[in-house]
């Protein structure tokens, strides 16, 4: 499994996020959506459509990538420190804006 390192600063989906269940929420047609599940099972990140700077992964991509990698036995629960755990198990260090905020947890560990 290769997890691809990224900023990931949002703390929660964008109302327009084609991954919400928002009436807001773009609507991606079949095969782009295909295209994302896809590479999100691969370990690629997608990346925000509200931030210009492609600079800030999608937070409801990374939810959904979280139920895959757990759904296929990757990770023992669908949390972004359960992620970091395996990422360090196989020896990636993950980016330091996917850590920003989740020190606490993992000193918890």
């Amino acid at each position: 499994m290769s997890i691809t390192n990224c900023n990931f600063r949002l703390k929660k989906q964008c109302k327009t996020c084609p991954f919400s269940n928002n009436k807001e929420a773009l609507v991606l047609d079949i095969e782009k959506h295909r295209e994302i599940i896809e590479y999100l099972l691969e370990g690629r990140n997608h990346l925000c459509h509200s931030d210009r700077t492609n600079n800030t992964v999608c937070y409801g991509g990374r939810k959904l990538q979280l139920q895959m990698f757990y759904l296929k036995g990757y990770l023992k629960e669908p949390t972004h420190v359960e992620l970091v755990r395996v990422q360090r198990s196989i020896g990636i260090e993950p980016g330091l804006s996917l850590l920003d905020g989740l020190q606490q947890e993992l000193e918890n560990e």
